[in-house]
């Protein structure tokens, strides 16, 4: 969770110092230990640090190589550092230790776009080719780093928020309204695009090539569909993703100050826990302290106190502990956080974050573990199409029932799943309808649960949110080795166990409590989201009707006031999508309040008009 910034003019005009060193002071909470940046010719970049590591303070960016034909700025973590550095030993314009940014920057000289295909671990670089007159930028698989980007016939602009380039002179504040669309509507599809138009984003496992005359995004995280693992033991599966999951969480814990990870009591952030314990016993002297923090939701049917407790007396850390809040947000504080997520959509109550940064500040901690990801790679075992299209009826019969489906309900969804995968490619579908890849219903599920647009919302807005405390999120459910694995599983293999959390479960028999493993719900927080947002309602109204109305392209001022008269009015009688519907509303009209601020925080052209998305 560094930051990274950049200019680059295609007419070869010098670039300005004071326009890169306002873009990186845009992203200062991004930079506790630091901010550089660095201006040759038409080339400016930008990086602030947050130093994981006491070393990182000794590499410094943006790197040029000797010959100043090409730089990187970086923010980065390489996982397999060591094995790049062995495969690139002999770099000539390496000295000492090479810190990641001069690792990609080397693989980039020695391999091309190929390099992507030797790294792995959270990254979001540029990197700026002389020679060739273009950027070649790329992301790692899960958006744990953020990279956005402008782009018209004179410059590229790229940097980690869109608040850096919202600031530059010349480009336009305005909201994108397809994007805004698919907030209102719960549809979330265009990956690529921001809530503000012309700031791109570029997207997770795809690289870019941007030049003067064109700009071009290309996935290159792309797994093999017929890659299958095929085990006559089962257990070796249970044992590889048991293996593969606590090296995940090893190689996060790279880090010479404290690391906290989130305990919810739920299988993944207590799989994580357990297995990081089990790390730091067997590798104490070389590991960071863990500590781990919990929200408790006394009298709340989702409260899981209990189950955190059976973690807690199993293992070897110092657990923080806080009652989650009993109001969502005050108006003030709903307007710094679309300020700071650059968005009108965010993942976790600004009280909740501020609690949460408060107490990894006081573990002088800067690494936090999270479960992010853990649904995806192992809720489920098997879909129920996948028994089927493998004529497992009788097991299928019974899972309808658990899960209280009339047959011919269940029946027809599954037939609707299976007919997906036997669909060809060449034809043109729906988005709802597209063609899966692999041979099952569950695999093409995992690769669609971590491609889909709403999966990198969230995964972004946790990253955001974790910036301004000052620590990084990391995500070892999000490994690449690890959801490979998982996507290589054949069917014939899952279909051999349970449904729920079936790997979970033997992979960590040994490890989790029983009163965990033998769970099998996963609970449900509306009605909490519910009570904590309606008691902030009667401030809202005040605050949204009673001032002009800027959504009105969106949504009109009458029907968005007779929703939250009509949720008021009801207590807490209202269902998800009313919920939903009116945050949403709520961060969207705050949001478009806030444009002023893009204004005043410009150092270069002051005098824009300030009714640019008003007057459309």
């Amino acid at each position: 969770m560094s930051g990274i910034g950049g200019i680059i003019h295609w007419d070869k005009r010098a670039i300005s110092l004071s326009q890169i060193w306002h873009m990186m002071n845009m992203v200062s909470h991004r930079g506790p230990d630091g901010i550089w940046v660095e201006a040759r010719e038409q080339v400016g970049l930008g990086f602030a640090l947050l130093a994981i590591k006491k070393s990182d303070m000794q590499h410094l960016q943006p790197v040029w190589l000797p010959d100043q034909s090409m730089a990187v700025a970086a923010d980065a973590t390489l996982y397999n550092r060591q094995l790049l550095a062995q495969w690139l030993k002999g770099t000539s314009w390496w000295q000492d230790e090479p810190s990641d940014a001069a690792i990609l920057l080397a693989a980039y000289e020695r391999w091309g776009l190929e390099m992507l295909h030797y790294i792995e671990g959270d990254f979001a670089f540029a990197i700026w080719d002389g020679k060739r007159q273009q950027v070649f930028a790329a992301r790692d698989p899960f958006s744990a780093r953020p990279f956005f980007y402008f782009h018209d016939d004179d410059r590229f602009l790229f940097g980690s928020e869109p608040k850096q380039l919202l600031t530059q002179p010349g480009v336009v504040l305005k909201p994108d309204g397809e994007i805004v669309w698919e907030l209102l509507n719960r549809k979330f599809s265009r990956l690529e695009k921001t809530f503000f138009e012309g700031i791109w984003r570029l997207k997770p496992a795809h690289f870019l090539i941007a030049r003067a005359d064109s700009i071009v995004q290309t996935r290159w995280w792309d797994p093999d569909s017929n890659n299958e693992i095929w085990c006559d033991d089962p257990q070796a599966y249970y044992d590889g993703f048991r293996e593969l999951l606590k090296w995940a969480i090893a190689r996060r814990l790279d880090s010479d100050f404290p690391a906290v990870a989130e305990l919810s009591g739920g299988f993944d952030s207590s799989s994580i826990v357990v297995l990081a314990d089990e790390i730091r016993r067997q590798y104490s002297t070389k590991l960071p302290a863990v500590e781990t923090i919990s929200y408790f939701y006394p009298n709340d049917a989702c409260d899981e106190s209990a189950y955190i407790k059976e973690v807690l007396d199993q293992v070897a850390f110092t657990s923080n502990g806080c009652k989650a809040v009993e109001r969502a947000f005050t108006v003030d504080e709903l307007k710094e956080e679309v300020w700071r997520q650059d968005s009108p959509f965010f993942i976790d109550y600004p009280a909740h974050a501020a609690r949460k940064g408060k107490i990894i500040a006081g573990a002088d901690a800067k690494i936090q573990l999270s479960g992010i990801g853990g649904d995806e790679v192992a809720l489920l075992n098997y879909e129920e199409g996948d028994l089927i299209r493998h004529g497992k009826i009788r097991a299928f019969a019974q899972l309808s029932r658990r899960d209280n489906k009339t047959p011919f309900r269940a029946f027809s969804q599954a037939i609707l799943e299976s007919a997906k995968v036997l669909v060809p490619s060449r034809l043109p579908m729906k988005p709802s309808l597209k063609p899966w890849r692999f041979r099952s219903i569950i695999q093409n599920k995992i690769f669609d649960d971590f491609t889909e647009a709403r999966f990198h919302w969230l995964v972004e807005s946790n990253e955001r949110q974790s910036s301004w405390y000052g620590y990084e999120s990391r995500h070892p459910f999000c490994d690449q080795p690890l959801v490979e694995f998982i996507l290589a599983m054949p069917i014939e293999q899952r279909l051999k166990g349970e449904q729920y959390r079936f790997l979970q479960r033997r992979g960590l028999r040994h490890l989790l409590p029983a009163k965990i493993l033998n769970r099998d719900d996963k609970m449900d927080f509306l009605s909490y989201h519910k009570r904590v947002f309606t008691n902030e309602l009667s401030q809202l109204q005040q605050y949204l009707f009673t001032s002009d109305w800027l959504s009105e392209p969106y949504t009109s001022r009458d029907a968005a006031e007779k929703l939250f008269k009509t949720v008021a009015q009801s207590g807490n009688d209202y269902n998800k999508m009313s919920f939903s519907l009116c945050l949403s509303l709520a961060c969207l009209e705050t949001w478009l309040r806030g444009f002023n601020r893009y204004y005043q925080e410009r150092v270069f052209g002051k005098n824009e008009a300030i009714e640019t998305f008003i007057s459309k």
